[in-house]
């Protein structure tokens, strides 16, 4: 009863300051200068050099060091939501499928590439749709870049680009913060964080240390009921547990910069994070809200780290950026999969001479066990040219090289007992649990020249053109026995490609207030090859799909930079996308990935901000997008305007903030509200199979108070505690979901020195 009255108390104060403050979305500080009042400049990275957001003739949204922090964000969900242009699926953190402008084919997490990309500072970490969920600490800015960035980005920025720019050491002085978090969840456990960063002078002036770390728990919100098998042979009495989805996360970097001299600077960096979660978060609607039934002690941990070497040059004539990273992931995770094998089974008692390898008994249980292992390499040089004449230039190259090795394993409860076990027990050399067992090596490494050249034709008019030219070897082996032991498969893959990307801009610097620019770009996701298998209906070698995007745009400010309202209007045509299917041969019973089918996407994206008065900042953001099948696909038995999955046709985003000095109390005092708003969107581009993940709508309360150094934060998450369905298994054989977290209220404080 307590946490209700905190919930009501603060929801009514909040919620009477919204009202009167109005609400939007945008993220840029305000400030106050001695003759007027206006919105902070944000600076950005998007072509790779450092300018004003405005002066960037691109469709950007960027959330700076304040707006991070007003929004309470610690991960990828807490911003995304606030980004018009992005949407994703997530099944819980390290299982997220990033989609920027609707460029989606499906909503798998495991499977095939994703079309947009992520890049932690200068390497890029976009991983076959398995997105790191990087902790936001101490991160001085998260850039989202829209369409296709394939010129200067590459590959799997195919529909757009997300940048995490990490904060760097600062030779001029000693700096740091330290902070903590406590949050009570509504039916769930407490929640803990602490987090702090020092940054120290070794050398004034000349070198610097910084480092950050942090540590924290998020309790559970998904109950583990008691429970048996459909057969009703097997219960879950022993792993029945309230909150059993808990989960504990870690990290920390330690960065290194030296200031050579006035022309010269050397940043070096190391990272890791981990996070290890007890069970996943999907529950079952049929068995209750927030509740399911599972058999095995699920966990999911996924280990990440970093280092990275940054040399900046200045060489007269132009800038140099040297970059080297390596990345290392590994993920380990069991999943309850007793609802897979009870599907099998009945597919067996349906029709026993086609399936009966599947006859796994009348009432079987079991677990899938997943281990990955990911290296990546990645090498850049560039030059850019000094803005000090008509024309402007960038001119790189790159170099990435990835390994990746999944182990992946189907355990069966007393598998040799099973009917399906005495069909291939002569063949084994030991019994096993595992009737399903396959080993993925993967390796790819990609070469590319890149480079972009404009010209200033008058004071107002420049035009750009930009291309990338790449060269890719994907190779592999798979190795699949059924069961363990009893090997069917060991196929080697290969598919070498190479393409060329280009870009065409032209803008028209209309007065120092508007920016008005066309663009066509295009981006590109990697082919690859299936396996060489009887009854394969498909090609082996499946190529890159292309996303060409025809777009107009504009960067405005008004009433003497206080109000700013940026906005962009697209088509888009994805040519012969990627999609993993079913093998098309009805007696097989496998899948493949092809070139499936053509779409287009059209849309608008807006954004406003609007600083009301030096107390008064509002702001508003949203997109609406038509992202269907342009041709009918007999792979897909889908016809031309099926909407493609994961995207909303609507999403828009409100904040309002309200700050007051309070002499009284020594500082500055604030309330805040955020809104957000997901229309509804498919789980699936087939349509006997799709399901709705209907529209939710998320608001998000503070108040707090900053004096001097220090800042006191209560929030509401979710504050009217809905369920915003993030992920439901296109799987016919499973009723599952996974949803936003309920309401949580929070304390936090921190302190700067």
């Amino acid at each position: 009863m307590q946490n209700s009255s905190r919930t009501r108390a603060l929801i009514g104060s909040v919620s009477a300051m919204a009202l009167m403050t109005g609400l939007g979305a945008g993220f840029q500080a305000s400030a106050q200068t001695e003759d007027r009042l206006e919105l902070e400049t944000v600076t950005v990275t998007v072509r790779k050099r450092e300018e004003s957001l405005q002066d960037v003739p691109a469709s950007v949204q960027a959330f700076d060091e304040a707006a991070i922090e007003r929004l309470n964000v610690t991960g990828f969900e807490d911003y995304a939501r606030f980004a018009p242009s992005i949407s994703f699926n997530s099944e819980g953190p390290g299982r997220t499928k990033l989609v920027i402008r609707g460029v989606a084919e499906s909503t798998g997490t495991r499977t095939g590439q994703s079309s947009a990309g992520i890049y932690l500072d200068e390497q890029p970490l976009t991983s076959n749709a398995q997105t790191p969920d990087i902790r936001i600490v101490d991160v001085e800015r998260i850039e989202v870049l829209n369409g296709p960035q394939g010129t200067l980005y590459g590959a799997s920025s195919q529909s757009g680009t997300l940048k995490i720019i990490t904060n760097k050491p600062d030779t001029t002085g000693f700096e740091g913060y330290g902070e903590g978090t406590a949050k009570s969840l509504d039916g769930g456990d407490a929640s803990y964080d602490l987090n702090g960063m020092v940054n120290l002078p070794v050398v004034k002036d000349k070198i610097a240390l910084r480092l950050v770390g942090f540590y924290g728990e998020e309790g559970g919100y998904v109950d583990n009921v008691l429970g048996t098998t459909p057969g009703g042979t097997v219960t879950n009495a022993g792993l029945a547990k309230d909150n059993f989805d808990g989960r504990k996360s870690y990290g920390g970097r330690a960065s290194v910069r030296a200031d050579l001299n006035d022309r010269w600077t050397v940043t070096a960096g190391a990272a890791f994070q981990t996070a290890d979660i007890d069970g996943l978060s999907d529950y079952d609607p049929a068995v209750g809200d927030l509740k399911v039934v599972k058999f095995f002690d699920e966990h999911y941990k996924d280990e990440w780290d970093q280092v990275s070497l940054t040399v900046d040059g200045d060489l007269g004539f132009a800038d140099l950026v040297v970059a080297s990273s390596y990345f290392r992931r590994d993920i380990d995770s069991i999943a309850d999969n007793t609802a897979y094998m009870q599907f099998l089974t009945g597919l067996a008692a349906a029709d026993p001479a086609y399936y009966s390898f599947y006859d796994f008994g009348p009432d079987p249980v079991g677990f899938y066990d997943f281990k990955l292992k990911e290296r990546r390499t990645a090498h850049e040089v560039r030059l850019s040219s000094k803005d000090d004449s008509r024309w402007g230039w960038i001119v790189g190259a790159f170099y990435e090289k990835i390994d990746a090795d999944t182990v992946a394993g189907a355990n069966i409860v007393d598998y040799p007992l099973t009917p399906s076990y005495a069909e291939v027990a002569a063949y084994l050399a030991e019994p096993t649990d595992i009737y399903f067992f396959q080993r993925v090596a993967y390796d790819q490494d990609q070469k590319a020249v890149f480079g972009e050249v404009s010209y200033r034709f008058t004071d107002q008019l420049t035009g750009t053109l930009g291309g990338r030219y790449f060269d890719a070897n994907n190779n592999g082996s798979i190795v699949t026995d059924i069961p363990e032991g009893l090997n069917i498969e060991n196929s080697v893959l290969k598919a070498p490609e190479n393409g060329f990307t280009p870009k065409v801009s032209l803008a028209w610097q209309a007065n120092e207030d508007l920016l008005v620019y066309g663009t066509f770009s295009q981006g590109f996701r990697l082919g690859g090859a299936n396996r060489d298998r009887p009854g394969i209906l498909v090609p082996l070698q499946y190529d890159a799909d292309k996303l060409s995007n025809y777009e107009l745009g504009l960067k405005s400010e008004w009433a003497d930079g206080r109000i700013v309202f940026n906005a962009a209007a697209f088509y888009m045509t994805w040519d012969d996308f990627q999609l993993e299917v079913k093998n098309p041969d009805p007696s097989t019973f496998f899948f493949v990935t092809a070139n499936v089918g053509q779409a287009e996407i059209k849309g608008a994206e807006a954004e406003l901000n609007a600083l009301v008065s030096d107390h008064l900042h509002v702001g508003l953001s949203g997109s609406i997008l038509d992202a269907s099948l342009s041709e009918s696909s007999d792979f897909l038995n889908a016809s031309a305007g099926t909407r493609l999955p994961v995207t909303p046709e609507l999403k828009f985003a409100a904040f309002g903030e309200y700050r007051v000095p309070m002499p009284s109390l020594g500082g500055e005092g604030y309330i805040r509200a955020d809104y957000s708003h997901t229309g509804d969107s498919l789980n699936s581009v087939d349509p006997d199979a799709a399901q709705i993940l209907k529209s939710y709508d998320l608001v998000n309360l503070q108040i707090g108070l900053d004096k001097d150094d220090w800042t006191l934060n209560l929030f509401l998450n979710n504050a009217f505690d809905r369920r915003g369905v993030l992920y439901i298994s296109p799987a016919s054989y499973k009723n599952s979901r996974n949803v936003t977290r309920p309401r949580e209220f929070g304390i936090t404080v921190s302190r700067k020195f």
